[in-house]
C-alpha cells in the first residue's frame, strides 16, 4: 500500500519517479518534481512538466495523487 501522507525527504525515491515536495522555509508545495542526484552533497529536484525548476531546500515529500478516473 503507498502512502499518500509527507513523508520526510530523506527518504524519497531516488530512481527519477514522480513525486511532490514540500518546501517548509517557503510554505510551498512543488509538483511533478524528480530527483537528480549531481554529486554526493548536491541533490535537487526538478521539474518533469514545467520546464526548468531547480529545488534544492525540499523537507518532504509524497507520491504524485493518482488522478480521477472519468466515466
Amino acid at each position: 500500500m503507498t502512502t499518500t501522507q509527507w513523508q520526510p525527504i530523506e527518504t524519497a525515491p531516488m530512481d527519477g519517479t514522480a513525486i511532490d515536495v514540500w518546501r517548509s522555509d517557503w510554505r510551498e508545495r512543488v509538483t511533478n518534481v524528480r530527483r537528480v542526484k549531481l554529486s554526493t552533497d548536491n541533490v535537487l529536484y526538478e521539474s518533469i512538466e514545467s520546464g526548468p525548476t531547480c529545488i534544492r531546500d525540499a523537507t518532504y515529500w509524497m507520491p504524485v495523487p493518482t488522478p480521477p478516473k472519468d466515466k
